[in-house]
C-alpha cells in the first residue's frame, strides 16, 4: 500500500490507477456501501462492511479525505490493508490473520 500511495508501485501512472480502484471514500461518505449485499453472488463484494471501512464510515467519514483499502481472504485466513488520510495525519493499517478471523 505504501508503494501505491507514494507512486512507487510499478510506475507513477500505474500507482495512480491502483489508488483510484482502491479508493472507498465516496461510498463511505454517501452511504452506498450499505446497499451492497455480498451474498448476491459474484461481483457483489462489499469492501466496507466487516472491514476497517465500516468503523470509519460509521464514525464521521466527512473528516476523512482519502480512504483506500484492499481486503482478501482464503478458507483459513483473512487480511486487510488500508490507507487513511484525514488531512492532518495519514497512516496505513494492516492486519493478517489465520483461522476463522
Amino acid at each position: 500500500m505504501y508503494e501505491i500511495i507514494t507512486g512507487q508501485a510499478i510506475s507513477s501512472e500505474s500507482s495512480q490507477e491502483m489508488r483510484y480502484y482502491l479508493n472507498r471514500i465516496n461510498m463511505m461518505q454517501d452511504g452506498s456501501w450499505k446497499s451492497i449485499d455480498p451474498n448476491q453472488g459474484q461481483g457483489h463484494f462489499n469492501p466496507i462492511k466487516g472491514f476497517f471501512g465500516e468503523y470509519f464510515a460509521n464514525s464521521d467519514p466527512k473528516n476523512i479525505q482519502e480512504f483506500a483499502s484492499k481486503a482478501g481472504w482464503t478458507s483459513d485466513s483473512r487480511n486487510e490493508v488500508a490507507y487513511i488520510n484525514d488531512g492532518q495525519v495519514a497512516y496505513i493499517l494492516a492486519v493478517f490473520t489465520q483461522d476463522a478471523a
